[in-house]
């Protein structure tokens, strides 16, 4: 997949890996999929994306669930803080939390973002990727 997506010329990459993989998954993969991104465009920013907090739907979040969410988001921020540290420019960790809301319209299933979900993450992310691509303040 980041051979495919080297092959794009974006303004930016906003990744969002973290539902589909696992602690491990995380460390094998993270790093070298975002070194081939910075190999091919040396000066594209890269965003990862925390693990986007879970909604209260009909209850409280299954434990599991929320212990896998906070692991993998600190996985991500290690990968984030080795390449950084490493000398790799423009790659940024983005925050997720409060970005859904608390009112339970934002997601199908506490998980899965509805439309009104998709608006509220570009809402959230449009600041950051202004500042990064044209150097605005929002």
């Amino acid at each position: 997949m980041a051979r495919l997506l080297a092959e794009l010329d974006p303004c930016a990459y906003v990744l969002d890996p973290l539902p589909n993989m696992d602690v491990a998954g995380v460390d094998a993969r993270l790093a070298s999929f975002v070194r081939l991104l910075r190999e091919a465009h040396p000066q594209t920013p890269i965003v990862l994306m925390e693990y986007l907090p879970a909604t209260r739907i009909g209850g409280l979040v299954h434990a599991s669930h929320h212990r896998t969410r906070v692991q993998t988001s600190a996985a991500m921020r290690d990968v984030h803080d080795r390449l950084t540290a490493a000398g790799m420019g423009g790659l940024h960790c983005f925050h997720t939390a409060g970005m859904l809301g608390a009112d339970g319209d934002a997601t199908v299933d506490g998980i899965h973002p509805t439309d009104l979900g998709f608006v509220r993450i570009a809402d959230a992310l449009e600041p950051l990727l202004a500042q990064l691509i044209h150097g605005e303040t929002r």
